[in-house]
């Protein structure tokens, strides 16, 4: 599990399970990327619609 605090005090939190150790991180990272990618690139008026 990996878990990041944005600075406007959002939580993320992700969890993933696979058979090798890095597989499973390397997964989690690509989720927190998409998710901070939305969060910073997204016009505010589409925001909404995500969740």
């Amino acid at each position: 599990m990996i878990r990041a605090t944005l600075t406007s005090k959002k939580q993320i939190e992700i969890s993933e399970t696979a058979r090798q150790l890095e597989v499973a991180i390397s997964a989690c990272i690509r989720r927190i990327g998409r998710y901070v990618k939305r969060a910073f690139y997204l016009p505010d008026n589409a925001k909404k619609h995500i969740r």
